[in-house]
């Protein structure tokens, strides 16, 4: 299995917004908020998207801070770019092989992207951002988690089997988890250490 790679990006953003029944603001604010993102932070957004996160990232972290996205798919990129402030870097590239240096970042994030990645490159994922981040730095990760509900369950079964990432795989790349929550509607939000 490979990864799964969005090209229309108008279509996301709107997809998004109906997904999120008109909450979306809210819940990524929520994000944010449980990020601990900081002014004058350098913050990652790993499968940037439309950079709607990272447009909501730089409020938090304001002029003196600094955000970065990267997505695996240009008509993202291109359509981040116009979102974000102009000072904000918005690269084409893949969580698994980060363009930048070691400890570059204070806070890594990234929502509803690790399902998009193939389980057998996710531990190179969660290492990269292990890398990037400074000493101490925050990873962030917003995910899908399986539905309680049977109904929900049978409906929206893409990526909902299991949690991208794990508790085991959060160690094993070097991070020590901090908390875990969950966010309306099917997300759970886990903040880790580096450690």
């Amino acid at each position: 299995m490979s990864d799964v790679v969005i090209h229309q990006a108008r279509l996301y953003d709107l997809a998004a917004g109906i997904v999120f029944l008109g909450q979306r603001s809210r819940v990524y604010d929520r994000i944010v908020r449980h990020s601990q993102a900081r002014p004058g932070e350098r913050v990652l957004d790993l499968g940037t998207g439309t950079a709607y996160l990272a447009h909501r990232l730089a409020v938090a972290v304001g002029p003196g801070g600094r955000v970065a996205g990267i997505d695996p798919s240009t008509t993202m990129v291109r359509f981040a770019r116009r979102r974000l402030p102009g000072d904000a870097e918005v690269r084409v590239a893949r969580a698994q092989e980060l363009p930048f240096d070691d400890g570059s970042f204070d806070l890594v994030v990234s929502c509803l992207a690790f399902h998009h990645i193939a389980p057998v490159d996710r531990p190179r994922a969660l290492a990269e951002a292990h890398r990037v981040l400074a000493t101490d730095g925050r990873l962030m990760l917003a995910d899908l988690r399986p539905p309680r509900n049977p109904v929900v369950k049978t409906v929206f079964h893409h990526g909902l089997e299991a949690n991208p990432v794990d508790d085991d795989q959060i160690a094993a790349a070097g991070f020590e988890l901090i908390e875990r929550a969950e966010s309306w509607p099917l997300l759970q939000l886990m903040l880790a250490r580096r450690a």
